[in-house]
């Protein structure tokens, strides 16, 4: 009992602590299909770029990290996934599993989840993991939605999800319910920090739909969203549609000192590769999920998320704890350094760090 307490308070310091707004939000996905290619492309934009890439096995059983009097969720991962974390395994920014399910979320002022009810849950970032670790499809993960709750814990987020298929969802929660934007109702296939539908009723005020305010006059919303809205009408050809993601990146990445762009990705779900960039580390890297292992027996691997060239499919190394917990470290020293969560005990960080040795291979 005492040391699931102690793994409810550690919680709730990292949230916090991940949860800081960032001084210029500027973080942007998209969808991109011509043909039979399809490509989801994402900048991460932060103060920090620090983080890891984790290969997650299937099979694993899960409980969810929750405050204490809150019913956890509880699953056994069916698909292995990549995943681009920096407070830790389990905790992941977004990622695309074998099935070829892409969930990124990003920063949104304006979210507001639900209260506590009889639905089992999970912190927001492990509820990425969770449905990267049930859902094949995006029917399934809006389905899921419906059966495990985000567990509010001051992280104000957004997601874009795509699976395969090309079914798109973008999840919003507004005044404690979830706002799914799916088929029509997604016309623009591409999401920024403000709210999506508040992005959907500017747009007859730009150029080209039916009001004058020039494009790209700044980096902020919604002139980044009209930016995207425009690109993506525009996909290029076939062959070169993963230049026009690149291009597409570049035109919308943020150069501000407080919060750059520092990930790239491009998700190729189809061909079940992605393409990794960083701020540190520009050279183009891919991960192919044909030379990856994903069976519980093999266990998890990381790899730097700067480190490599190329193709890096087999540059992942076994995971260990101390891993995790170097990671996390970093991520936090450099959290402090900017003004977050200062006075957060080590001791916190370490429990944590460790909550992956409690998953075991079913």
């Amino acid at each position: 009992m005492k040391k699931n307490l102690f793994r409810c308070f550690c919680l709730l310091w990292v949230v916090l602590a991940f949860a800081a707004p960032l001084a210029i939000p500027a973080c942007s996905t998209f969808v991109l299909q011509k043909g039979d290619k399809l490509l989801f492309g994402r900048n991460f934009d932060f103060f920090t770029g620090n983080g890891a890439i984790m290969v997650n096995p299937r099979g694993l059983a899960k409980t969810a990290l929750v405050l204490p009097g809150e019913n956890p969720a509880k699953w056994t991962a069916q698909y292995g996934s990549v995943t681009f974390n920096q407070v830790g395994r389990e905790l992941p920014m977004g990622g695309m599993n074998e099935a070829g399910l892409v969930v990124e979320m990003m920063w949104h002022f304006t979210a507001g989840y639900p209260g506590r009810d009889e639905r089992s849950g999970a912190m927001e970032l492990q509820w990425i993991q969770c449905l990267l670790d049930s859902c094949a499809t995006v029917a399934d993960a809006v389905n899921a939605i419906e059966r495990v709750r985000i567990m509010p814990m001051g992280s104000l987020l957004h997601f874009h999800l795509l699976d395969r298929r090309g079914d798109e969802a973008i999840v919003e929660f507004i005044n404690g319910k979830a706002q799914i934007y799916r088929g029509k109702d997604l016309s623009v296939k591409a999401l920024t920090n403000q709210t999506y539908s508040e992005c959907l009723a500017l747009r007859s005020g730009f150029q080209g739909f039916g009001g004058a305010k020039p494009l790209h006059t700044t980096i902020n919303d919604p002139d980044r969203f009209m930016a995207l809205a425009v690109a993506v009408r525009l996909p290029g050809r076939e062959k070169k549609l993963l230049d026009r993601a690149w291009a597409i990146l570049e035109e919308v990445h943020c150069e501000v000192q407080e919060s750059p762009t520092q990930w790239r990705f491009v998700y190729d779900p189809r061909n079940l590769e992605i393409h990794i960039r960083t701020l540190k580390n520009p050279e183009l890297r891919t991960i192919r999920f044909k030379d990856l292992s994903f069976d519980c027996a093999s266990g998890a691997k990381v790899l730097d998320l700067d480190a490599g060239a190329g193709d890096i499919s087999r540059s992942f190394a076994d995971y260990t704890p101390a891993f995790n917990e170097a990671l996390m470290r970093r991520t936090f020293a450099i959290y402090k350094e900017n003004g977050f969560q200062k006075d957060m005990p080590d001791f916190y960080v370490a429990v944590l760090a460790a909550y992956p040795d409690s998953l075991k291979c079913q």
